[in-house]
């Protein structure tokens, strides 16, 4: 299993390995691109990365077709926006934006333009599908509403 050095899928990768019995050999590489290489040359069989990092390999891959992202999230991380503490104005007008865009479909759209679609540079698509988390809080925010 290939990860990069120093990120916090190595620990991941070895948690994995010992709770599942794997029996592989963790191996670091300096980035995802070297990952890919590896792979495409037989010297490593698998790569635990973030998943919008895979899938950007995978669409930049002379053989996208060649790889599968296997279906099971192997870890959950949630992302955030972060804001200077005492800019409670910001935070409020952010806030705002983004329930509107939730509200009235925007979100996924723009989700859409930059993750399912074709994008510069290189007109690539990532071919991303939105995780099952993120369409369950869309949900939510939506009901609370």
């Amino acid at each position: 299993m290939l990860v990069v050095a120093g990120s916090s899928n190595v620990q991941i990768a070895m948690e994995l390995n010992a709770s599942r019995n794997l029996k592989m050999t963790v191996i670091p590489v300096k980035e995802g691109p070297e990952a890919a290489r590896m792979i495409d040359a037989g010297s490593g069989d698998a790569f635990l990365s973030s998943d919008i990092l895979i899938y950007g390999l995978i669409a930049r891959s002379p053989q996208p077709a060649a790889y599968k992202v296997l279906e099971e999230a192997i870890s959950k991380r949630t992302y955030g926006i972060m804001v200077r503490q005492q800019d409670t104005a910001f935070r409020d007008a952010a806030n705002k934006a983004l329930r509107s865009m939730v509200k009235s479909g925007e979100f996924e759209e723009i989700y859409k333009r930059w993750f399912q679609s074709p994008i510069e540079p290189g007109n690539v698509d990532l071919k991303l599908p939105m995780s099952d988390g993120l369409r369950e809080r869309l949900k939510a925010a939506r009901a609370a509403d």
